[in-house]
């Protein structure tokens, strides 16, 4: 598992391998019945249906609540990076989680 490299990142590009925890989050904070289902997902082996989207700056743009139940879980993704700027809220494993 390596760390983000904004230098592999081109648009289009698929990287393997990457470390969830070193991706930035595009919200404020995450829905936590969302994040439960990441998480039995990843319990249950269950490969992801969309693919974890992020910017060239690691900035997550779809897939947020993969991305931190995998962090959590401490297993690498797959990421596709996409040409959208974002502004980001801060690392993956530091956005709130609340009960909605």
């Amino acid at each position: 598992m390596r760390a983000f490299d904004s230098s592999l990142a081109s648009p289009g590009v698929v990287l393997k391998d990457v470390d969830p925890s070193t991706l930035l989050s595009n919200r404020q904070e995450l829905e936590k019945s969302r994040l439960d289902v990441q998480r039995q997902l990843i319990r249950a082996g269950t490969k992801r249906f969309s693919m974890i989207q992020v910017n060239r700056d690691g900035v997550i743009i779809q897939g947020n609540h993969g991305a931190r139940a995998a962090a959590e879980s401490g297993i690498p993704i797959e990421v596709e990076i996409v040409d959208l700027p974002h502004p980001h809220f801060g690392p993956i494993l530091s956005i709130p989680v609340v009960k909605r």
